[in-house]
C-alpha cells in the first residue's frame, strides 16, 4: 500500500487515491485484498485505466493480472508477495459507493 500511495502522490494524473473494501472500512484482516480507487481527470481516465496493470507493476512484481469485468475500468493483480489488489479508475464525482452524507 505504501508503494502505491507514493506512486499516486508523484503522479500528477492522480487526483486522489482511496482505500475501499474491508481495509477501507477498518474490518479487514491479514487475508483481505487491497481495494483501491484512483480518481483521475476525465481526460486521463481512458488512458490511465488501460495502463492500470503497468502502473501497478511499478509498485510490486505482478505474477497474475486479470480484468474481472470486461470493459470496466477495473484491474486486478496478484503480486509475488501474494497480495491481491483491485484498482478501480474513476473521475471526480463518480466514486463508487460514495455518499454525500451519512
Amino acid at each position: 500500500l505504501s508503494r502505491v500511495v507514493a506512486m499516486a502522490e508523484a503522479d500528477a494524473r492522480v487526483r486522489a487515491l482511496l482505500l475501499s473494501g474491508s481495509l477501507g472500512r477498518g474490518d479487514g484482516d491479514r487475508w483481505s485484498d487491497l481495494d483501491l480507487i484512483a480518481v483521475v481527470a476525465p481526460a486521463e481516465h481512458a488512458g490511465f485505466a488501460a495502463a492500470a496493470r503497468s502502473w501497478l507493476e511499478h509498485a510490486a512484481e505482478v505474477v497474475h493480472a486479470f480484468r474481472p469485468v470486461p470493459g470496466a475500468p477495473l484491474q486486478s493483480v496478484i503480486t509475488a508477495e501474494w497480495v491481491r489488489c483491485d484498482l478501480t479508475v474513476t473521475v471526480p464525482g463518480h466514486v463508487p459507493g460514495a455518499r454525500d452524507s451519512l
